[in-house]
């Protein structure tokens, strides 16, 4: 070959390669510019049967400024965004546990996101560190560890269960020596909201004879 024509097929493939840098670069700032483009953010918000729940709330807290909107009758919710960026959404709804959910997007993009709202009494939960108590038979202090997301009330109708308090996640309660001959049980109750108890039961040794 010669060098002339060996020359021009290098500067061709070069100008080649020249353009196509060029392309790309070109496309790279159309997607940058897009960032400047309205966003539709959509969804449908659910229950736990999968029907539509209305009048959800769903808050929006973005780079591009806040908003906020509701579910129409179906669980139907939308909004535009001015631009691409970032955002965290908050569903909520009275008798409905919250959810929330972050997202990215770019400019231009329509985006669904569809969440399900379980209610408060589906997400109640009531728990407690033990079920059983074995005491002595002298007096003393003993604590139970609740976990739980509802409100609740401690009871006990055993008269030597006494002085029963709530402390954040920790109840506890006092009892008095069993001076009987024979062993005595008693039942502390906890009674939460949405149906929910628990029971621990104590028993206390024989006094001695």
């Amino acid at each position: 070959m010669q060098p002339k024509i060996r020359q021009y097929i290098i500067n061709m493939r070069n100008l080649s390669f020249i353009l196509t840098a060029i392309l790309c670069l070109a496309q790279a700032s159309c997607v940058i510019d897009k960032t400047d483009d309205t966003v539709l953010i959509s969804g449908i918000i659910k229950n736990s049967s999968g029907e539509g729940i209305q009048g959800v709330t769903v808050k929006v807290e973005s780079t591009s400024g806040n908003i906020d909107t509701q579910s129409s009758s179906n669980g139907y919710y939308s909004f535009n965004m001015p631009s691409g960026g970032t955002a965290f959404l908050v569903f909520s709804k009275d008798g409905y546990t919250s959810q929330s959910k972050d997202a990215r997007f770019r400019g231009g993009q329509k985006l669904e996101i569809d969440m399900t709202l379980n209610t408060l009494s589906e997400d109640a939960y009531l728990k407690v560190d033990k079920d059983y108590i074995e005491i002595s038979n002298n007096s003393g202090k003993k604590s139970i560890t609740v976990s739980t997301n509802v409100s609740y009330e401690v009871e006990c109708e055993a008269d030597w269960i006494t002085n029963i308090k709530k402390i954040e996640n920790i109840v506890s309660f006092s009892y008095s020596n069993n001076e009987e001959p024979a062993e005595r049980t008693a039942v502390i109750k906890f009674k939460g909201e949405y149906e929910q108890v628990k029971a621990v039961t104590v028993k206390q040794m024989a006094g001695t004879i």
